[in-house]
């Protein structure tokens, strides 16, 4: 019933596609345009007063939190100085050689590296004592301060300036033996991080005479004489602190002012009024630049979210057109349209001719990746052994947390009249390739066990197995894979093991110390890597270089292997979440609570992997494995034999 309606449109839609006006988008886009560069006119005169009214108040109080700062640092370096005449008095009293020490240590701390120290002669200072590089032609600084015994009884503390430009500090430390003066010069260390470009600091006395100054830049801002006539008032007032604006002639400054705690010093900071308000214009042109940028970057994302929105308009337009004139096979593209009405009724549009087939082709899909998982599920099942390997001189046990799809780990183990052999090994990649691989390296390694049994009188061959394996996996992958492993040769006898290293990292060797022997603080001390240098992995077409190293096993010796899938579940941060220290640790636990048995250390390693990941194990990213090779405690070896080659 639509055929009619839509016939009757197409001249209509033909002439409109041939007659069209400005395009829709470009509309839209003035009049975003216009909406932004008017708000952003109003914002500029809005927030450009707000920060003049601001701003005075603004930089008064950062102005006056700065010097606040300083006094406090002050304060504090004082203190600590009084502090360490304290310490040299004691030190002069046992030791007077080692206040150089003292001044060195703590000096980096109060500023303070060198000192003088006077005793009481008579009523008076006597000879001094120099300490830390300090010179006895300073005491004439102490005559022009006027720095008598009595001034220095008198007062908790003295400070002054000295002809070098350094603050001495001085102070009376009393004694069981009447005590003694001393005097420390020091540099002031004012806490002045972060200051701005142009920020004086002065430190004055109580009778505004100035003993530091520093200045930002090369020229002060104002003279220390400036200094002395402006704070008058203030040292005569009962302020200790405050923050205000100063008038000298033209120039104007803002000023902050904070009288010590606990000594008669004052600490001033000044700003010049017109640096401060710099700030205002660099902001006002900061804001008009970053407007600008605003509105530009707004402009071009409103022309691309524009053309998404209409573009599916002109397809839809397009479409109707080429329907109009007969076509009922059109498809509309709705990968690039938004999920708004438009691609709605786009979607609905390509559903019919597209649904029958999406389902198929997800049905088939699903049939696929189900048959592929099951059947690498079933031959990496008959791969692996399913009981442990429990003889009177060794247990193995191994045990596999298998990934959504086979990581390629394998292991397995036989005992062939006098010896244990073992692989634990991994293949790269995932699903069937990686279990045919297995498959080839398990048939590689039964071969080997049923030849080792006919050879009554000859000791297993490392080098015959190791060939056989990587042979299998040349063969199996067309010379493309790799079979990282480590085969290792026990004879049960002896108790001497063999192993080889191919190209797998992590495994550890764990021996309890001796009875007599105390064991150490930390137990993963006790752990050591088994194999120093890993070797390459087996599947290359020449024969395998490798190795051979030789353990002497004792009862109670645990060896455990891991592959890397055990160590590769990560946390959002990129931290494992299963690391090879706790992996130590988590064996430790498990022998003192059960001893040198492999099938419970395995399976605690297990528990306790699964434990840490905190994900279902069909999500980890890889195959994880562990195998343990454990001595049992009343295990008997006889004395060392010829071991195979």
């Amino acid at each position: 019933m639509e055929f009619p309606i839509q016939w009757g449109m197409s001249g209509s839609v033909a002439q409109m596609a041939s007659s069209r006006g400005v395009p829709i988008r470009l509309r839209i886009a003035g009049l975003t345009a216009a909406a932004l560069i008017i708000s952003m006119c109003a914002i500029l005169l809005a927030g450009s007063r707000h920060v003049i009214d601001d701003k005075t108040s603004y930089v008064i109080d950062h102005n006056f939190g700065r010097v606040k700062n300083a006094a406090d640092a002050l304060d504090h370096q004082i203190s600590e100085s009084l502090l360490m005449m304290r310490l040299a008095q004691e030190k002069a009293a046992t030791d007077p050689a080692s206040i150089d020490t003292l001044l060195r240590d703590l000096g980096y701390r109060t500023g303070m590296k060198k000192m003088l120290m006077f005793q009481s002669v008579d009523g008076n200072l006597g000879n001094p004592k120099a300490f830390g590089g300090a010179r006895l032609d300073q005491v004439t600084d102490l005559d022009t301060l006027g720095w008598t015994l009595k001034r220095f009884q008198a007062e908790p503390f003295l400070i002054g300036k000295s002809r070098d430009g350094e603050v001495m500090l001085g102070a009376w430390v009393p004694s069981s033996k009447g005590g003694a003066a001393f005097v420390g010069f020091f540099q002031m260390q004012l806490n002045l991080a972060e200051q701005g470009p142009r920020f004086d600091v002065f430190v004055i006395d109580a009778i505004g005479n100035s003993l530091y100054s520093k200045a930002t830049t090369t020229r002060p801002i104002i003279q220390e004489s400036q200094m002395k006539k402006f704070m008058k008032p203030v040292l005569e007032g009962v302020f200790n602190s405050g923050a205000r604006t100063w008038a000298s002639g033209s120039d104007e400054f803002i000023v902050g002012y904070q009288r010590l705690k606990s000594h008669e010093l004052m600490v001033v900071g000044i700003i010049p009024y017109a640096s401060a308000f710099a700030v205002v214009t660099g902001l006002i042109l900061r804001t008009v630049v970053l407007g600008l940028s605003i509105l530009a970057i707004a402009l071009g994302i409103t022309l691309v979210w524009l053309k998404k929105v209409t573009g599916g308009l002109r397809r839809m337009s397009e479409a109707a057109i080429e329907v109009s004139q007969g076509k009922f096979d059109v498809k509309i593209d709705t990968r690039t349209l938004p999920a708004d009405e438009v691609g709605q009724l786009a979607a609905s549009f390509n559903t019919m001719a597209s649904k029958i087939d999406d389902l198929m082709r997800q049905t088939v899909a699903k049939v696929e990746t189900k048959n592929q998982k099951d059947t690498v599920s079933q031959i990496q099942a008959r791969l692996l052994p399913e009981q442990a390997l429990l003889l009177p001189n060794v247990t193995l046990s191994g045990g596999t947390f298998a990934a959504g799809q086979c990581g390629g780990d394998w292991w397995n183990y036989a005992h062939v009249r006098d010896y244990a052999i073992f692989v634990v090994g991994k293949v790269p990649g995932k699903g069937l390739p990686a279990a045919l691989l297995t498959a080839a390296a398990h048939g590689a390694f039964s071969t080997f066990v049923g030849a080792a049994q006919l050879m009554a009188r000859i000791p297993p061959s490392m080098k015959l197995l190791i060939g056989n394996l990587s042979s299998a996996i040349h063969e199996a992958s067309r010379g493309q894979g790799r079979f990282a492993c480590t085969v290792g040769i026990m004879d049960l006898n002896t108790g001497i093991l063999q192993t080889v290293n191919c190209g797998l990292n992590h495994a550890v060797f764990v021996r309890m110390p001796p009875k007599n022997k105390e064991a150490p603080a930390n137990p993963l001390d006790l752990f050591k890597r088994l194999h120093s240098q890993p070797g390459h992995a087996l599947g290359e077409k020449h024969n395998p270089d490798y190795k051979v190293e030789t353990i002497q096993l004792a009862p109670e010796d645990i060896i455990t292997f891991a592959t890397d899938g055990s160590f590769e579940v990560k946390n959002l941060k990129g931290e494992r979440m299963f690391g090879m220290d706790q992996m130590k640790k988590e064996i430790w636990s498990l022998i003192e609570k059960f001893g040198p048995q492999s099938t419970r250390v395995c399976q605690g390693l297990q528990e306790a992997s699964q434990r840490a990941w905190g994900i279902p194990v069909d999500q980890i990213p890889d195959d994880a494995s562990f195998f343990v090779l454990a001595v049992p405690k009343k295990a008997y070896f006889l004395a060392k034999a010829e071991t195979a080659a």
